[in-house]
C-alpha cells in the first residue's frame, strides 16, 4: 500500500500531485498517473494534469470533478498524519 507525504514547504505541488494520483486511483490508473507526475518538468497546473490524465487514458471529467472537490484530501492528510505520528519526517 502506498501512503502520501506531501512535504509542500519543500514540493509546491506534492499536495495536488497526491490528489492527482489518488483521483487517477479510483480510475484504476493510479501507478501510471504518479509516474507520469514524477517524470513532469513543468508545474503542475490544471492544463498539465489534464494532459498527464488524457495520457494515461483516464475520463478526464471525472479526474478533474475529483481534484475540484478535493475528494482524497482527507485520506492524504490521513497520510500525512500517519506519517508524522510515526516520526516521518521526510
Amino acid at each position: 500500500m502506498f501512503r502520501h507525504f506531501p512535504i509542500s514547504t519543500v514540493h509546491p505541488h506534492a499536495q495536488t500531485a497526491a490528489e492527482a494520483a489518488e483521483a487517477a486511483g479510483s480510475q484504476r490508473l493510479f501507478w501510471q498517473m504518479h509516474s507520469t507526475l514524477f517524470a513532469a518538468e513543468a508545474p503542475l497546473t490544471n492544463g498539465v494534469l489534464a494532459a498527464a490524465a488524457a495520457a494515461v487514458g483516464l475520463n478526464v471529467p471525472s479526474f478533474q470533478e475529483d481534484l475540484r472537490r478535493h475528494t482524497y484530501l482527507p485520506r492524504i492528510r490521513e497520510d500525512f498524519m500517519t506519517g508524522v505520528r510515526s516520526g516521518v519526517n521526510g
